[in-house]
């Protein structure tokens, strides 16, 4: 399980590779679209924002996918050259 710091929310993202990366911490509920706003969905394949109050297990608040709109042709390119 990921180790938080003293803030409120957690945004962590998954990168194509499966790891998990805290990438800001914040106290502000406000900010939530703000914020994954800012999260590169080239880099990752999903996101969500954590809620950590007193210690207890984290809840999810919001989450987002990252489609792979890459049109078919192109991937089955990608696959033919490995």
């Amino acid at each position: 399980m990921q180790q938080f710091n003293n803030k409120r929310f957690h945004l962590i993202a998954r990168t194509k590779e499966n790891q998990d990366v805290v990438l800001f911490e914040f106290d502000e509920d406000f900010n939530f679209y703000y914020y994954m706003s800012q999260v590169d969905s080239d880099i990752y394949k999903e996101a969500m924002i954590l809620e950590c109050y007193n210690g207890m297990y984290p809840i999810n608040r919001m989450s987002v996918e990252f489609p792979d709109n890459t049109p078919y042709f192109e991937k089955a390119k990608k696959k033919v050259k490995k």
